[in-house]
């Protein structure tokens, strides 16, 4: 499709789970007659300057709030 805009036409998100078991967000967009979809695990290190995996409350919550 070079060349022609897609216009978002659905977003959905959920919890999915990654090899280790550890939570992360699903999200899934459709386009046309495109569908892409991604999943973004929470990181396996923790420091201090890593960013905030999911809002406060959870990852449910985060994928509620992106839906």
């Amino acid at each position: 499709m070079t060349g022609s805009a897609l216009r978002v036409e659905a977003l959905s998100a959920r919890v999915a789970f990654n090899g280790r078991g550890d939570p992360g967000i699903e999200a899934e967009v459709s386009a046309g007659s495109e569908v892409g979809r991604a999943l973004s695990p929470s990181g396996a290190s923790r420091g201090i300057h890593e960013a905030v995996p999911f809002s406060p409350g959870g990852p449910d919550e985060t994928a509620r709030l992106v839906s």
